[in-house]
């Protein structure tokens, strides 16, 4: 049986996970955006790097959304 992704994933341990295209994350506290959540899910316990060359368009709530991704607890 071939293992998925999110099981190769999570067989291996990171010190860091490093993200790129961030802007595509930023609505992670709405729980609507799949993607951000399952991420998030599957690097949990790892310090996590946001890059992002996209402007945030001056949304406050884009930047908490990216805060939360970083850190449930914010």
């Amino acid at each position: 049986m071939q293992l998925t992704i999110k099981e190769k994933i999570r067989e291996k341990s990171y010190d860091l996970a490093v993200f790129d295209e961030t802007h595509h994350l930023r609505n992670f506290y709405t729980n609507e955006n799949k993607t951000a959540t399952v991420l998030n899910d599957l690097f949990k316990d790892t310090k996590k790097l946001l890059l992002t060359a996209t402007p945030l368009q001056k949304n406050v709530m884009d930047l908490y959304g990216l805060m939360k991704f970083i850190d449930e607890l914010f």
